[in-house]
């Protein structure tokens, strides 16, 4: 009767883990997990080392956000993305305050959120303001990638719920193929603004880069 009970149990907890999920396929995605894994970005002069740990970390959350999309974890792989594009933002801001605000930072004290920080990013970094004005095409479009997936995050209109989008997606619109071309291109381009934020940081690096990587890298994004 234990035996019985115990299996009905773990049957239980298979079927809450697999419910109300669809896994989901992305195109390229060895690929783009491949050149995750090799995006070994490093800032080699002193007053940026600290910038080492934030871009791994944002390769981490790159890297995690796909097997979460995949394993039908989307929202959670929509905020991962987000997570990354956030803390790249704040690396910057990190680079161009003092050691005052960084210590604020590793105290967990109260810090500024991300619109506040992209603002002062553009009032006092000017590689950042001249970036953004030369591509501002792509900067556009990324902070509208960005306030798509804040609605998936937020749960706004029931097409974002789990359940809608497995029982009754057409009740509400909602499309898989739509979903996943949308998560991939908010993958796609903040995978490159963690490239152009890179060579904000570092700019020796676009010098010295190797052309067949580069290369690679635009091929794929």
């Amino acid at each position: 009767m234990t035996q019985i009970k115990d299996d009905l149990t773990m049957n239980i907890l298979n079927l809450m883990r697999k419910k109300s999920k669809i896994c989901r396929v992305i195109p390229n995605r060895d690929d783009l997990l491949l050149l995750l894994h090799g995006m070994s970005f490093f800032v080699g002069y002193e007053e940026a080392m600290f910038c080492n740990e934030f871009m791994f970390e944002v390769s981490q959350l790159l890297i995690n956000s796909i097997f979460l999309y995949e394993d039908g974890y989307y929202d959670c792989a929509y905020y991962s993305v987000r997570q990354a594009y956030e803390l790249l933002n704040t690396m910057l801001y990190l680079v161009i305050e003092d050691s005052n605000v960084r210590l604020k930072w590793l105290k967990k004290d109260r810090f500024e959120l991300n619109h506040r920080i992209t603002q002062k990013l553009e009032q006092k970094l000017n590689a950042y303001k001249e970036v953004k004005d030369k591509l501002a095409d792509y900067f556009d479009h990324l902070k509208e990638l960005v306030q798509n997936a804040n609605k998936i995050i937020h749960k706004q209109g029931y097409d974002t719920f789990y359940r809608v989008q497995v029982y009754y997606p057409q009740s509400y619109n909602y499309s898989l193929e739509k979903d996943v071309q949308l998560f991939t291109e908010f993958l796609k381009y903040t995978i490159g603004y963690y490239i152009i934020v890179y060579i904000i940081v570092d700019p020796i690096s676009l010098a010295l880069s190797d052309e067949e990587v580069t290369l690679k890298y635009i091929l794929i994004l």
